[in-house]
């Protein structure tokens, strides 16, 4: 059984942004066949990073990341812009191997 990926968004206070980015990329990933089962999201503030990262196999943000972050992580800027989203989320889908 294969385990599901876990993908952490977050912003600098973990409501607006975060969750407009998280609500894209759900509804992205189950268009190409990824839904719950597949791929779990969670969210957060920037400032909690540290306490979460660690859990995830990706982290997704709108804010710059504190530099204790190992986590592997992308700009989740395309998700609320439009420009280049489709090519982040194939940058997604390879770094979490789903």
């Amino acid at each position: 059984m294969k385990k599901t990926k876990k993908i952490l968004v977050s912003c600098g206070t973990g409501v607006a942004t975060s969750t407009a980015v998280k609500q894209k990329l759900a509804e992205m990933l189950a268009r190409k066949g990824y839904g719950p089962d597949k791929v779990e999201l969670g969210q957060c503030r920037v400032s909690e990073l540290a306490n979460y990262a660690d859990s995830y196999d990706l982290i997704i943000s709108t804010a710059a990341l504190p530099p204790n972050i190992k986590t592997p992580y992308i700009l989740g800027l395309p998700f609320l812009t439009g420009i280049g989203v489709d090519k982040v989320l194939d940058q997604i889908i390879d770094i979490i191997k789903i």
